[in-house]
C-alpha cells in the first residue's frame, strides 16, 4: 500500500498538467451527468408524491381538429360532472379552473399592499383527491365560497411570520378569509401552489364553455377502462352536442410525458425523447472523458515505462504494479468527483440553476450524488484497467528499444477513441446551431399582428370597471403613446386559450376565443380581409356578442360570413374576417379563433392593457408613464410592464432552456475532446522526438513539422464529419417534427460546425507540438 501511495503522489507531482487536465475533463463530465440525473429524477417523479398517485387520473377528450388526434383536458363543467357521477368505481371527482394571476390586497402595517397571485377555482372534492398538508386550518374551507386555502409561501409573502388563519384578503369588491394554509407542493406537479377557492355554480349548465380540468379518483386502477367504456355508452350518445369521438383517463403521473395533449406547457410537460437524448449525451460526455483518461495514461507511458520496468527488475510483481496504476486512476476519478460537486454547487447559486427545472441544491439530491460517487469509482476502475495492463505488459527488451507505443494496433485504438470524441462534438455543435436557429425563427417570424413597441400590463378588475376611461386618458396624454386597448388575455402567452362552442345549422363549431375592446385590432395592426372592424355602436350592443373570425375558422365553416347571426345557444353577430395570426406558439398550427367585442356595459373584465408606443419613443420614459398612470389610480397595485420580446421568451422557454443545455454540453464535449487531442499530441511527440530531430537536421522548418502533426488530425476530423452529418441530420429532422412551423435545414450550419472543430483542433495541436518542433535536434537525437 505504501508503494501504491508513493506512486500516486509521484504521478501527481511529475505530471501536473496531465493530472489537472484529467481531473478537469472527468469533473466536468461528472457535473454534467449529475445535473442531468437531477432533471431526469425531477421529470420521472412528476406527481408521484401524492398518496393516491396510482389512482388519480385526468379526464381528457379527443378533439376533432382537422383529423389531428389530440386530446383536450380543458372541458366543460357538465361533461366533467357527468363523468364523475357515471360509475360507482369513481371514488371522487373534482374540477379546477385556473385564473392565472389575480390582483389581491392585504393589510401590511398601516397601508394595503397589492400583489398578484395565482388563483384556482375548484370544487371541494379536490381535497379528497390531493394531499393538502395543512399547517393552519383545514380543507373544509373549500366548502365555503368566501374562504380560501393558500400555500405557506403565499402566506409568508402576505403576512410574514404572523398566523394567516382567519386573515382577510381583498379581491376586487370581495373580502376573502384564509380558511387554511397548506404546505407547498413540490415543483414537479400539475397542481399549482395557488390560492384555492370554491367555484360555486360557475358555468354549471354551459356545455359550450370549455374552461375546466377534471380530476378523477378511482377505487382501483384496474377499473379505468371499464369506467371510460361505461361513460361512452351511457352518457355521450344521448348528447348530440358532444363533439368528442373518444374519452380517456390519463394517470396524472403520466401526464408530464404525454405528447398528444393540447395542454403542453413547458412547466408541466416534457419531451421524453429529448430527456433521453440529454441522458445519452451525458453518458457520452463521461465516455469521452474516460477515453481521455486512457489516452493520457498511455501518452505518459514513455515517461513512466522505465520506472515501472525498474520496479519489476527489483522484484515488484506485475499484480502490485497494476493495482497501483488502477489506484491512481480511481484516485484521480474521486478527486474529479469532488471537484464536480463544487461545480454543481457553484452553478446552483447562479442563473445557471435555471438550466433545469429540478432543484440543483446538493442537499436535495444526496441519493443522486451517492450514485454518481459510485459511478466515479467504477469509471476510475474501468478507465484504469487498460492503461494498467498496457504499461506493464511489455518485455524489458521492447521497452529499451522504445518502439512499443507505435504499433499499428495501438494507433488504430487511439484513432478510434479520439474519433468518437470528434463525432460527438460535431453532432452537438450542429444540434446547438439548429436549436438556436429554430428558436430565433419562432421569435422573429411575423405573427400576423404588430408586436413591435407594444407594451402589456395587467390591471385590476376595479381599475378596469371604474377607472378605465381615466386610465386611457392618462396613458394617451403621453406624446409617444398612440393607442390603448384592452383584452382578457395576453397574446402568445400560452398554447391554450378558452374554447367556445356554438351550434349553427346543426354543425358544432368550436374555436379559441379572446375578449377585446373595440379598438384592439387597430392597436395590434391586425388586418381585416372581409367585412369590417368593431365600432363604438357594436360596443354598446347588449342583445348579442360581436365577433371577428380568423380565416381558419371561416375556411372550415364557410357559413360564418360577415353579417351572419348565430342564435343557437350562443348569440353572436359576425361582422368581419381577420387575417390568421399566431395567438399561440409556432409549435402548433393556426387554429380557428375569434375576437369577441365586450360591451361597455358587460360585467366581463378585460384585465390586460395593450399600449401602442410610437417608433422612436423613449421606451424607458413610456414605461415610467404607464407606471405613474396606474399608481395615480391605485398606489398599491404592483405594475409589471412587458414587451412582446419578453412574452415570446416566456412562451419559448422550453426551447431556450434546451438551447442553453446543448450549449453547455457542446462546450464540454469540445473541451474534453481537445483534452483528448492534447493527450494524443503528447503521445506522438514523445515517440517521434527522434524523427523530428532528424527532419530538422535535414532542413525541415518548424512550419513543416507543425503541418505534419496537423495533417493527421485534419484527416481524422474530415472522416468524423462525414459520419456525424447524417446522424445530426436525422436527429434535427426528428426534433423539428415537434413544430408546426420549421426553419429549413441550412447547409451552412454543417460547414460552421466543421470549421469550429477544425479551428480548435489546429490550435490545440499547434500549441502542444510547437515545443517539440522548436527543440534543439541534438537534444532529442542524443536522448533517443
Amino acid at each position: 500500500m505504501q508503494l501504491i501511495l508513493r506512486n500516486f503522489i509521484t504521478i501527481l507531482k511529475r505530471f501536473k498538467t496531465a493530472s489537472i487536465l484529467n481531473v478537469l475533463g472527468l469533473s466536468t463530465a461528472f457535473a454534467a451527468f449529475l445535473i442531468i440525473l437531477m432533471q431526469v429524477r425531477y421529470e420521472q417523479s412528476f406527481d408521484k408524491f401524492h398518496s393516491k398517485a396510482e389512482r388519480i387520473y385526468r379526464l381528457e377528450a379527443q378533439d376533432e381538429k382537422a383529423g389531428r388526434t389530440l386530446y383536450a383536458c380543458i372541458l366543460s363543467r357538465p361533461q366533467i360532472e357527468e363523468f364523475a357521477a357515471s360509475s360507482p368505481h369513481i371514488a371522487a371527482g373534482a374540477l379546477t379552473e385556473n385564473q392565472d394571476e389575480v390582483y389581491l390586497t392585504v393589510e401590511q402595517g398601516d397601508h394595503p399592499t397589492g400583489m398578484r397571485e395565482q388563483m384556482v377555482l375548484c370544487t371541494p372534492e379536490l381535497a379528497q383527491i390531493f394531499d393538502f398538508a395543512m399547517l393552519e386550518g383545514d380543507t373544509t374551507a373549500l366548502r365555503t365560497p368566501d374562504q380560501v386555502l393558500i400555500p405557506q409561501s403565499m402566506a409568508r409573502r402576505m403576512f410574514g411570520h404572523r398566523p394567516a388563519y382567519g386573515a382577510q384578503i381583498t379581491y376586487g369588491s370581495e373580502r376573502l378569509t384564509v380558511g387554511g394554509v397548506y404546505r407547498d407542493f413540490p415543483r414537479n406537479t400539475q397542481i399549482h401552489n395557488a390560492l384555492y377557492r370554491n367555484m360555486g355554480k360557475r358555468f354549471a349548465n354551459q356545455r359550450g364553455m370549455w374552461a375546466f380540468k377534471g380530476y378523477i379518483l378511482l377505487d382501483r386502477a384496474a377499473n379505468k377502462q371499464q369506467v371510460v367504456d361505461n361513460y361512452m355508452k351511457n352518457y355521450v350518445a344521448p348528447h348530440p352536442d358532444q363533439r368528442q369521438k373518444d374519452y380517456r383517463l390519463t394517470l396524472l403521473s403520466d401526464v408530464y410525458y404525454t405528447n398528444d395533449s393540447e395542454d403542453m406547457t413547458p412547466q408541466t410537460h416534457g419531451d421524453k425523447a429529448q430527456t433521453r437524448l440529454l441522458l445519452i449525451v451525458a453518458f457520452l460526455v463521461i465516455a469521452i472523458a474516460a477515453i481521455n483518461f486512457i489516452n493520457f495514461t498511455t501518452a505518459l507511458a514513455p515517461m513512466r515505462i522505465k520506472s515501472i520496468n525498474t520496479q519489476k527488475v527489483l522484484g515488484c510483481s506485475t499484480g502490485i504494479l497494476r493495482a497501483g496504476l488502477i489506484f491512481e486512476a480511481v484516485g484521480l476519478s474521486l478527486i474529479a468527483y469532488l471537484v464536480a460537486l463544487v461545480i454543481v454547487h457553484v452553478l446552483s447559486l447562479t442563473s445557471y440553476a435555471d438550466l433545469i427545472s429540478a432543484d440543483m441544491a446538493l442537499a436535495a439530491n444526496l441519493p443522486l450524488a451517492a450514485y454518481v460517487a459510485a459511478g466515479a469509482l467504477l469509471a476510475g476502475l474501468i478507465a484504469g484497467l487498460y492503461p494498467a495492463w498496457y504499461i506493464t505488459s511489455f518485455p524489458p527488451a521492447l521497452v529499451l528499444k522504445g518502439s512499443f507505443g507505435l504499433s499499428p494496433k495501438g494507433k488504430r485504438l487511439r484513432t478510434v477513441l479520439i474519433s468518437i470524441q470528434f463525432i460527438v462534438s460535431i453532432v452537438l455543435i450542429i444540434s446547438l446551431l439548429f436549436v438556436k436557429i429554430q428558436t430565433r425563427y419562432m421569435q422573429t417570424t411575423p405573427l400576423g399582428f404588430d408586436k413591435d413597441n407594444i407594451a402589456i400590463t395587467e390591471i385590476s378588475p376595479d381599475i378596469y370597471r371604474n377607472h378605465r376611461e381615466a386610465l386611457t386618458d392618462r396613458l394617451e396624454s403621453f406624446p409617444g403613446i398612440t393607442h390603448v386597448s384592452y383584452a382578457n388575455k395576453k397574446l402568445c402567452n400560452s398554447d391554450d386559450y378558452g374554447v367556445q362552442g356554438i351550434m349553427d345549422q346543426g354543425i358544432n363549431i368550436h374555436f379559441g376565443i379572446m375578449a377585446v375592446s373595440h379598438n384592439f385590432l387597430t392597436t395590434m395592426s391586425i388586418p381585416i380581409i372581409d367585412g369590417r372592424n368593431f365600432t363604438d355602436v357594436d360596443a354598446r350592443k347588449q342583445d348579442a356578442a360581436t365577433l371577428i373570425c380568423n380565416q381558419k375558422m371561416v375556411l372550415g365553416n364557410p357559413q360564418l360570413i360577415p353579417g351572419k347571426r348565430l342564435a343557437d345557444g350562443f348569440v353572436a353577430d359576425i361582422v368581419g374576417t381577420s387575417a390568421d395570426m399566431h395567438f399561440t406558439s409556432l409549435r402548433k398550427p393556426v387554429d380557428p379563433f375569434a375576437l369577441m367585442l365586450v360591451s361597455t356595459k358587460s360585467s366581463q373584465v378585460l384585465n390586460f392593457c395593450y399600449v401602442k408606443i410610437k417608433a422612436g419613443t423613449d421606451l424607458k420614459a413610456a414605461v415610467g408613464h404607464i407606471n405613474q398612470s396606474i399608481h395615480a389610480i391605485d398606489p398599491a397595485y404592483p405594475v409589471n410592464v412587458e414587451f412582446f420580446d419578453n412574452v415570446l421568451n416566456a412562451l419559448y422557454q422550453g426551447e431556450i432552456k434546451l438551447n442553453r443545455q446543448i450549449t453547455l454540453f457542446s462546450l464540454l464535449a469540445i473541451l474534453i475532446s481537445m483534452i483528448g487531442v492534447f493527450g494524443l499530441v503528447i503521445f506522438d511527440t514523445q515517440y517521434r522526438r527522434k524523427e523530428i530531430g532528424i527532419r530538422k537536421v535535414f532542413g525541415a522548418t518548424v512550419g513543416e513539422i507543425l503541418t505534419m502533426f496537423n495533417r493527421t488530425y485534419l484527416y481524422i476530423v474530415a472522416v468524423c464529419f462525414v459520419i456525424a452529418v447524417p446522424v445530426a441530420w436525422y436527429e434535427i429532422k426528428l426534433w423539428l417534427q415537434n413544430f408546426a412551423y420549421q426553419t429549413p435545414i441550412r447547409i451552412w450550419v454543417f460547414a460552421v460546425a466543421l470549421l469550429a472543430v477544425l479551428a480548435v483542433t489546429i490550435l490545440t495541436v499547434t500549441l502542444q507540438s510547437y515545443r517539440a518542433a522548436t527543440e534543439n535536434p541534438a537534444n532529442s537525437i542524443k536522448t533517443e
